[in-house]
């Protein structure tokens, strides 16, 4: 089904191919989810990803951002540090986003702030029918090695920073591009509708 799945975003979006081919990087996402899961993770990060397979962060994020629109295997949340109370906000839609109060202080979210894309940080999720795939499969084949990808050294390891979060005001900056023929592309259409509400709202964004 992941598989398949993953076939269907690179049928919609003809670009995917030329940078991230399919035959290419359907092992290297299998591996790297598999690999996050045995972990312990819920969100998957680009900044991980690039890492595992020493490719570039920008492609990384933008490969991310692709995988994560309505139809994608990845949905979105948005984490918010309220600068009231410090509480730490999961946001699970763009409605939330918009119509932001803190769980805790009820302040609500200054979206004319002009650091406020650069505070909230965007979260990848792989989605429930993936997610309870895959474990299946790690459950299924425990004892099983799975293929060995070439990583940094281990020195490089301790120096990347795991934490690494990618912020909204980023991701917008990623989400539209150019393909090989000059023609613009937008990565997440749900990412473009937000900005797009964020700038109705804000008259910028």
């Amino acid at each position: 089904m992941f598989y398949t799945e993953l076939k269907n975003i690179y049928s919609r979006k003809k670009f995917l191919e030329s940078k991230f081919p399919l035959e290419t990087y359907y092992p290297r996402m299998n591996h790297f989810i598999t690999q996050e899961l045995r972990l312990g993770a819920t969100f998957f990060s680009p900044f991980r990803f690039a890492h595992m397979f020493g490719i570039d962060v920008n492609s990384s994020v933008s490969f991310f951002l692709s995988l994560s629109d309505k139809n994608g295997i990845f949905s979105k949340l948005y984490k918010y540090e309220c600068d009231n109370c410090d509480e730490l906000n999961i946001l699970k839609s763009e409605d939330e986003l918009m119509n932001f109060e803190c769980q805790e202080c009820n302040k609500p979210g200054d979206l004319s702030n002009s650091s406020f894309l650069s505070d909230v940080k965007l979260l990848f999720k792989l989605k429930d029918i993936f997610y309870e795939e895959a474990m299946k499969d790690l459950k299924a084949h425990a004892s099983f090695d799975s293929p060995t990808y070439k990583s940094n050294s281990s020195k490089e390891e301790k120096e990347v920073d795991s934490h690494s979060e990618l912020s909204l005001k980023r991701a917008f900056e990623f989400n539209k591009g150019q393909d090989e023929q000059g023609k613009e592309i937008v990565r997440d259409e749900s990412l473009d509708a937000l900005r797009n509400r964020l700038r109705q709202k804000l008259g910028t964004a």
